[in-house]
């Protein structure tokens, strides 16, 4: 497999590495059996070889009281059969993170978008676990850095964290974002990719970009964004955070105090090239 950069992300304060070198080279193995994509690990896995990459690196101390997971192990598995090609992630995490702006309902009957963004603009409080997988298309220097090559900080008059970007405008990067909260339920990863595009008016996330497409996910806000829009019909736990369209119905108020309704509704993701 070719060089692939990582980064793991708890509740948004992010941790990265790249992945490569003789030692980390992951490769995929041919499948015995039918794999069965339902998130469990069935025994088709065990032929497959893993490598594990330790993700530490933080680019910045949030400044709100949330420290986050400093540290942890990836363990990244491969297997391939003659249409598609499979990947099993593990790893730990004390916490599962699903409350991304979650609707609640205060005593005066109110309801309230729950945030704690810190001076960077992040939630590290309010949001949900993601993963992402970077895969180098045509970027000088990612062999060796990986997706760090294309993280920048402190960029003049912006507040940030950090931003995306290439250096020149034939370096490009692939993106795999997996959103836990919008984009695992449906069974998808976000599309995305990273080029050199340094103006946020002409894209509000620097150089990262989704690929064109359909569906997706938006607020669960209301017109006037006072309450949420729509809600669950009989929601399973994690179904407090999300709305989604097999269960989706418009938002009756029913609810008593401290009861918690989804900030996000999402769909399927249509669309854009493969």
């Amino acid at each position: 497999m070719k060089t692939i950069g990582i980064i793991g992300i708890a509740a948004m304060c992010a941790l990265s590495t790249s992945a490569f070198g003789a030692d980390q080279t992951l490769v995929s193995t041919k499948a015995g059996s039918a794999i069965v994509l339902d998130g469990m690990a069935d025994k088709a896995w065990d032929a497959a070889k893993a490598i594990t990459v330790t993700v530490d690196e933080t680019p910045y101390e949030p400044n709100n009281g949330y420290g986050g997971m400093q540290k942890t192990d990836v363990h990244i598995k491969s297997l391939y059969d003659d249409k598609n090609v499979y990947f099993l992630i593990t790893y730990k995490d004390p916490t599962k993170s699903l409350a991304r702006f979650p609707w609640v309902k205060q005593e005066d009957g109110s309801w309230k978008k729950l945030k704690k963004k810190d001076s960077t603009g992040h939630d590290n409080t309010y949001y949900e676990d993601k993963l992402a997988i970077f895969w180098n298309i045509s970027t000088k220097g990612f062999e060796e850095d990986g997706c760090m090559i294309a993280c920048h900080l402190d960029e003049p008059g912006d507040k940030s964290a950090g931003r995306k970007y290439t250096a020149s405008a034939d370096e490009t990067i692939d993106m795999w974002h997996a959103k836990y909260v919008r984009s695992l339920p449906m069974g998808m990863f976000d599309d995305q990719y990273v080029n050199n595009n340094t103006d946020p008016k002409k894209n509000k996330g620097w150089g990262r970009k989704g690929d064109t497409g359909k569906g997706g996910y938006k607020n669960n806000d209301s017109a006037d964004k006072s309450t949420p829009k729509f809600m669950n019909l009989k929601p399973t736990a994690d179904e407090l955070y999300y709305v989604i369209p097999s269960k989706k119905v418009p938002f009756v108020d029913t609810f008593k105090t401290g009861d918690i309704l989804p900030g996000i509704d999402i769909a399927p993701m249509m669309g854009g090239p493969c």
